[in-house]
């Protein structure tokens, strides 16, 4: 199971919050939803960036974005600008393409499309290849 996902399950766990009730608050089917929850926190299935993100909301924390220590920006507001952050890492798509043993043209696509229906581990990646992390804070430790 990714850790990230681990955390997430422990904080649901602790908040009393229900596989079903989660699966509501994500817009997920009544149906379908609290088996997909299942499936994300056994690591059957892993889930999209838009879900993780709301499933940390849920939860009462926000996913932030970590380059040596210091936040970088909430993950929501990160996502929008990959290059921008690649950028400040002070790395090219070619070095980054390297790290991730894909093409500097994939870096380009990921970076142009990234968003919510994001697979968690393609961006995890990419933000390891950065030297990037992301940490689960609670809404009220956010600066404002």
């Amino acid at each position: 199971m990714i850790p990230l996902i681990a955390d997430l399950v422990a904080l649901r766990r602790t908040a009393q919050i229900q596989g079903q009730e989660l699966a509501h608050t994500l817009g997920l089917g009544a149906s379908a939803g609290p088996s997909m929850v299942s499936r994300w926190e056994s690591g059957q299935a892993i889930p999209v960036v838009g879900h993780v993100i709301g499933y940390a909301h849920a939860v009462g924390h926000q996913l932030v974005v970590v380059r040596d220590g210091e936040p970088a920006g909430a993950l929501d507001e990160v996502l929008s600008d990959l290059a921008g952050l690649r950028t400040a890492a002070g790395l090219s798509r070619a070095v980054v393409a390297e790290c991730l043993w894909i093409t500097a043209p994939s870096v380009a696509h990921l970076e142009r499309t990234a968003g919510p229906r994001t697979q968690l581990t393609s961006l995890l990646r990419y933000l390891g290849a950065l030297g990037c992390t992301l940490a689960l804070v609670p809404f009220e430790a956010v600066e404002r």
